[in-house]
């Protein structure tokens, strides 16, 4: 990743941003597991990745996304598809 990294949970933000790459939703075909961020992808090049990719739904997507509390971080580069699935951080206790 950049230095300049953003990040977020922001359905609405994360969908434009894979949108304007070029990218759709997917899964690693047949993926099971419950690490979601190493199960979640978006597709940029339409099946020339190299990967066995399933599309999903934007609900699918979101929903693990949100099961698994993960979160969207992405890079400032306007031609970069690189981004990275992490997990929330928690809040500390008040």
């Amino acid at each position: 990743m950049t230095p300049h990294t953003r990040c977020t949970t922001d359905h609405e933000k994360i969908r434009t941003w894979i949108e304007n790459h070029q990218g759709v939703p997917a899964q690693i075909l047949g993926a099971t597991w419950a690490r979601a961020a190493g199960r979640l992808r978006a597709e940029f090049d339409r099946g020339r990745s190299g990967q066995d990719l399933e599309p999903l739904s934007w609900r699918a997507w979101f929903a693990i996304f949100d099961e698994h509390e993960l979160t969207f971080c992405f890079p400032d580069d306007e031609d970069s598809t690189a981004f990275r699935l992490m997990p929330r951080t928690p809040h500390p206790p008040r």
